[in-house]
């Protein structure tokens, strides 16, 4: 009977290989339109790689700036240039995410499970960005990329520049350090307040958005620091390769001064899971402080699209003080507008910006925007020639709304091209690497309660034994011992009832 079995075992193998392949490409395609608990969040990081994308190509190869047409035309493709504030809007959004997260992890069970948090975020960032510095060394090799400078990406420490490896692999990789660095530093805020509190959670909250909120401040205070005592402004223009651009550098990337907009997010996230539990109440129903507020953060993100945050050269002539101010302050802004944005959407008070934001057609576009974000240098290497070197040279020789028309047309290339390549990214790599964080963590944790489990069985086996032991030997003795141990009954619960504190705060620990 089994040799009459084993000619169909081919077959029977293909047919599940290929069910399986089915199945999850079908998983996978769900994964792109399915929402979100925040499906605000789905339209905000659309928009975010949405701009960063057509900042790029938007730029000229080698440059700080991009055409920019006469008259009207100027104005039409000025959202371009403001196109990196699409970055602090990717911040905010992890901030927002990983401090709500951790809260409401600290509010329901009192501790924080560092490892399964640590091994999701990371399968969730290294296999694409493997790949993508792969693929870049590949397609910019002696140019962008050279071969000796690849390994720098797998650090979480690029956004530190040096003057000899300023450009590395994938350049905008550094904000992926920048947030790696801050996704470990969130929990070490918790585990601090939580040390503070005693694990009380009022108080922990409290200290939580204490800390955080000195650390807001402190940033802001170095970037006001910096740029008036460096004389940051007269460099934030220069191409990075010469050796006086390294403070500009080191200004645009370094952590201490882009860890803002994170840290607003942070205290957004943790503001809104303290609402809906009920510890505090963030803006009354129908009060028209959320209108206020948002009318307020609307108008500050509007203005980022018109004078960004590196603007300031409008009138760096004319008013240099206030340019400075400018240079400094806008980013930090920026970062708390967004934070009101988020906030005022996850607890109700913006309805008809949520509705908007929470569209499906958002939603593939946020599933593919990390593949997106990294890849899209590949994709511009690919699209050069065959495309974007030929509309190029034409909208440099046009003028007016034909060259606005020209500059569009090539930022719709070069986005579509960035999709079309994040799309089998994510299916073959970014998805499956989600998914084997997700298995891991649950080993993770599966065997840790297992591991909690027969320590317990143990220590009531241990505890069993002691206590039949004492019944038999008091019972031999007779009645004198008896009433002794009798006598001292609490004493001994005072005991127990401290190794159980002390078993506590280990555990919370």
């Amino acid at each position: 009977h089994i040799c009459t079995l084993v000619p169909r075992q081919g077959s029977s193998r293909r047919a599940l290989f290929s069910m399986v392949v089915v199945t999850f490409l079908r998983s996978t395609a769900d994964s792109l339109v399915n929402g979100q608990a925040f499906g605000f969040c789905d339209g905000l990081r659309g928009i975010a790689v949405l701009w960063v994308c057509a900042l790029h190509a938007w730029l000229n190869p080698g440059e700080a700036s991009g055409d920019r047409p006469p008259g009207i035309g100027a104005w039409l493709v000025r959202p371009f240039a403001s196109g990196d504030a699409g970055v602090d809007v990717f911040l905010v959004l992890s901030g927002f995410l990983i401090g709500g997260a951790l809260h409401r992890e600290m509010a329901s069970t009192a501790r924080m499970a560092i490892g399964k948090f640590a091994l999701r975020r990371l399968w969730r960032i290294y296999p694409m960005l493997l790949i993508a510095v792969l693929l870049s060394t590949i397609a910019q090799a002696g140019e962008g990329c050279p071969y000796h400078k690849w390994w720098r990406n797998l650090y979480l420490v690029n956004n530190f520049p040096s003057h000899d490896v300023l450009y590395g692999c994938v350049g905008q990789a550094w904000s992926v350090s920048l947030e790696l660095q801050m996704y470990f530093a969130a929990p070490l805020l918790f585990a601090l307040a939580s040390c503070m509190t005693s694990g009380k959670l009022c108080n922990m909250t409290g200290y939580v958005v204490a800390l955080t909120s000195l650390l807001w401040l402190a940033s802001t205070a170095l970037r006001l620091y910096i740029v008036f005592d460096e004389d940051i402004i007269h460099q934030a223009f220069s191409p990075w390769p010469i050796p006086g651009a390294y403070i500009s550098a080191s200004f645009y990337m370094n952590t201490q001064y882009r860890c803002g907009t994170f840290l607003a997010g942070l205290l957004a996230g943790i503001a809104v899971s303290a609402h809906q539990r009920g510890t505090i109440v963030l803006v009354q129903e129908g009060s028209k402080l959320s209108l206020v507020a948002l009318a307020a953060a609307l108008s500050i993100w509007a203005c980022t699209v018109l004078w960004g945050p590196n603007e300031f050269i409008m009138y760096q002539g004319r008013l240099p003080t206030f340019a400075s101010l400018h240079l400094a302050l806008w980013r930090p802004a920026f970062g708390v507008a967004m934070a009101v944005i988020v906030s005022l959407c996850a607890v109700g008070h913006a309805p008809r910006l949520t509705r908007l934001l929470s569209s499906p057609v958002w939603r593939p576009l946020a599933r593919l925007s990390y593949g997106m974000y990294l890849l899209q240098f590949v994709a511009l290497a690919s699209l050069d020639s065959p495309f974007l070197d030929v509309i190029k040279p034409a909208t440099s020789h046009l003028v007016g709304l034909v060259c606005v028309v020209g500059i569009y047309a090539r930022v719709m290339i070069f986005i579509i091209g960035c999709m079309l390549l994040s799309l089998f990214s994510y299916a073959l790599v970014e998805r499956p690497g989600i998914l084997l964080g997700k298995l891991c963590s649950d080993w993770l944790l599966q065997g840790a309660s297992e591991l909690a489990t027969q320590k317990q069985e143990s220590r009531g086996r241990a505890d069993d034994d002691s206590t039949s032991a004492g019944s038999s030997s008091s019972s031999s003795a007779g009645g004198p011992r008896q009433v002794d141990e009798e006598a001292q009954p609490e004493g001994r619960e005072v005991e127990d009832e401290e190794e159980e504190e002390e078993d506590e705060v280990a555990a919370r620990v």
